[in-house]
């Protein structure tokens, strides 16, 4: 998928998971951690066509960093957010859920995700959507737009 389909999606899930503890700081948290495995795409900058299509999906994207890495942003997140006190667990899961579903839409495309690296070189591919598929992510980048212009009534948004 596309960086802005996995930004917006990151950021409706970080307000559904902690939009009320957090308000809109939940929606920055998620798309940070939906759009973390792209960051082996500054590669790319520095390499072929071909061989930053082999390097971009590769370890980042691997099952082995999708649960090491959300410790790292569960620890900011928990030393970040002290008041109110959403815990290290919870923060923990929550990474976990963004990246594993950022590894899983990126598996839909043709290109493939390395899901098994660095132990395995086999990509896994389910070639059901396109890269950038703008029906799919029109939806949610709304979505997220109307999050984060959405003015809360906190007394009313505790009560619900």
């Amino acid at each position: 998928m596309d960086s802005l389909t996995h930004i917006a999606l990151g950021s409706c899930i970080g307000e559904l998971a902690f939009g009320k503890k957090l308000g809109r700081k939940a929606m920055v948290w998620g798309l940070l951690a939906a759009s973390f495995p792209d960051i082996d795409a500054v590669n790319g900058l520095f390499l072929s066509l071909p061989e930053e299509l082999i390097a971009h999906r590769g370890i980042t994207h691997s099952l082995l960093v999708a649960v090491l890495v959300p410790f790292l942003f569960a620890f900011a997140a928990d030393k970040i957010h002290q008041r109110p006190r959403i815990g290290f667990v919870p923060f923990y899961f929550f990474f976990l859920f963004q990246i594993l579903l950022h590894d899983l839409l990126d598996t839909c495309n043709a290109y493939g995700t390395g899901l098994l690296e660095p132990f395995s070189a086999h990509r896994f591919s389910f070639n059901t959507i396109y890269v950038a598929d703008p029906l799919f992510t029109l939806g949610i980048f709304l979505a997220t737009v109307f999050l984060f212009l959405y003015r809360r009534n906190r007394l009313v948004q505790r009560r619900v």
